[in-house]
């Protein structure tokens, strides 16, 4: 039978785990901030969708088997805005050819998942807006007693919920 370390010899427990220091790990937050390559270009767009809604879109094509990275850079950064005070929220929209299509798709974030990440091209779309309020609003009915108030979604532009990628 065969050391579960592979190599016939045994070690102490004890003694690395007596050998364990402190340390940070670069979490994908730790991406947001100073150091996020995109700061700038969110920065620029949200200063132009605020002159102009609409106006400030920025896209990159990228191969989509580094998209899963790329949306964690950028809620990172969303994030980063929210806990630094920054009313900058960022939405985001992918464009993409479907397997046996002949016509490219934009997407938005509930359904980026559709995106095969086989290495093709897309569209990777982004843009800084003004910050909004997210997530269920407490609401009575006409019906009910108050105390069994029951929570019932707000009225949501779906446009703007599909493309919204804001922290809770």
């Amino acid at each position: 039978m065969s050391e579960p370390n592979g190599n016939g010899a045994r070690f102490d427990l004890a003694s690395l785990a007596a050998k364990a220091q402190p340390t940070k790990i670069r979490t994908a937050t730790a991406r947001a901030g100073a150091d996020n390559p995109f700061l700038d270009a969110v920065r620029s767009s949200h200063e132009q969708d605020r002159n102009e809604r609409d106006s400030g879109w920025r896209e990159v094509e990228v191969p989509s088997n580094v998209l899963d990275e790329l949306i964690t850079s950028m809620r990172a950064l969303s994030m980063w805005f929210g806990e630094t005070g920054e009313k900058i929220g960022v939405h985001l929209r992918i464009e993409f050819l479907p397997d046996g299509a002949s016509d490219w798709i934009e997407v938005g974030p509930g359904r980026f998942d559709e995106i095969p990440r086989d290495g093709r091209d897309v569209v990777f779309k982004f843009t800084g807006r003004d910050r909004m309020k997210r997530g269920r609003r407490r609401q009575t009915s006409a019906q009910q007693p108050a105390a069994g108030q029951a929570s019932e979604p707000a009225d949501v532009d779906r446009e703007d919920e599909d493309s919204e990628l804001q922290p809770a």
